[in-house]
């Protein structure tokens, strides 16, 4: 397959991925809180297929802070293949999303400054203390350490940018503090760039810019449940006159109880019992009994965790001393668990409802990664099942040259058969 269609591709899928995964949770503003943009109005797009830059402003948009809000691209450096970096805002998902091709590299800013006539706004009404930013960025964005940057300039023209230096991959959420903004008049800011500069080939999608109140970042469920295990072993030694064998053997059976609360609690019950074989009989008896609670919650999750049965083995055996020795044993063991709780299938998974999908789709009996209803288009490829394929695109025409050779070896094989009718 050639490099443009591998990009494509890439792209695409890529692009599917991080916009359906966002749409289930991403959270909005706080009442309190200042909304800056929700990304629910004005749908854009903005693309470079060479190095270069582009703009285009939207106004008289809700759910952004001056209602206009204006996107800057541009391609600083181009890979092997067909070069493409893009800006979309989806207003169903409700995010910004921006995507390179393979090698390709670039940047994306959003201003808002009322279209230039200045925002006039007081960052320090109520109890706003930063300015929060939700995205995602894969791998590739943050391999050497992607800069995402805020810049405020107030009425008289003061302006000071803050830098952070990302580093890990997935959701998160960002916050710059108002009061590192220094020099900055907070009461009377005219304009807000935030400014992200991806790795090449890197992707990345904002879903949220908002000035809070508290500091406080929202994190995912999560449970931790710690299962201490104890485990008994019983020996038992016996002398005999005669030719005896004495086997012990210690079963340890541990139970786990699950309950529907934010607390986990594990009981092991333990029994030894020993069985002679011969003419002597050696009996041991020991019961451990262990039971451990750990539990780390950041919400109330209904987790039940159960633990995988250990057997303790004691084998007896005569010798020709007159002494009997029981040991007993104790280990104990701390497991961590973490349980995440999956809502939707995933892509390529199969569904009978667009319900029961991340994306949303449900295409050709598969979760799909986009609507995928134009002419010649389906979901359900085996080799790709979630990816949207125009099945109808021609298949490649054979050149000038390929058309020759194959006439010659045509022409090679009649007189070849020729030859041998003679």
């Amino acid at each position: 397959m050639k490099k443009p269609v591998l990009s494509a591709l890439r792209s695409i899928q890529s692009c599917i991925i991080l916009l359906t995964l966002l749409m289930v949770s991403s959270p909005r503003a706080e009442a309190a809180d200042i909304n800056i943009d929700l990304f629910t109005a004005g749908p854009d797009t903005l693309t470079l297929t060479m190095v270069g830059s582009t703009n285009n402003t939207m106004t008289g948009l809700a759910n952004v802070i001056g209602s206009a809000r204006r996107i800057d691209l541009e391609m600083t450096a181009e890979g092997p293949g067909a070069p493409e970096v893009k800006a979309v805002v989806l207003t169903g998902p409700q995010l910004l999303n921006y995507t390179s091709g393979i090698d390709d590299d670039g940047r994306v800013a959003l201003t808002y400054n009322a279209n230039g006539a200045g925002l006039n706004a007081d960052l320090t009404a109520g109890m706003l203390v930063a300015i929060r930013i939700r995205l995602f960025v894969d791998a590739a964005a943050v391999a050497g350490g992607m800069p995402l940057a805020v810049t405020l300039t107030d009425g008289s023209a003061n302006t000071f940018t803050v830098t952070q230096m990302l580093t890990m991959s997935g959701f998160q959420f960002v916050q710059f503090t108002l009061s590192s903004f220094t020099g900055v008049n907070l009461t009377d800011v005219d304009s807000i760039v935030i400014d992200a500069d991806p790795m090449a080939s890197g992707d990345l999608a904002f879903s949220l810019f908002s000035v809070v109140e508290d500091l406080a970042t929202p994190t995912p469920t999560a449970t931790r449940t710690g299962t201490a295990t104890r485990t008994a072993t019983a020996t038992s030694t016996r002398t005999s006159t005669g030719t005896a064998t004495n086997t012990a053997t210690a079963t340890v059976t541990p139970t786990a109880t699950a309950t529907g609360t934010a607390t986990g609690t594990a009981t092991n019950t333990g029994t030894a019992t020993a069985t002679r074989t011969g003419t002597a009989t050696a009996t041991a008896s020991g019961t451990g009994t262990a039971t451990a609670t750990q539990t780390q919650t950041a919400t109330a999750t209904h987790t039940g965790t159960a633990t995988a049965t250990q057997t303790g083995t004691g084998t007896a055996t005569a010798t020709a001393t007159g002494t009997a020795t029981v040991t007993s044993t104790g280990t104990a063991t701390q497991t961590p668990t973490q349980t995440c709780t999956p809502t939707r299938a995933p892509i390529g998974a199969d569904c009978a409802d667009p319900g029961q999908c991340i994306s949303g789709f449900c295409v050709d009996g598969v979760c799909c990664g986009s609507i995928c209803n134009g002419p010649g288009e389906y979901c359900d490829t085996p080799n790709q099942p979630g990816i949207c394929v125009d099945r109808s695109a021609p298949a490649p025409a054979m050149g000038a040259g390929a058309l020759g050779l194959a006439g010659l070896l045509l022409g090679g094989i009649a007189a070849l058969a020729l030859r041998r009718r003679r």
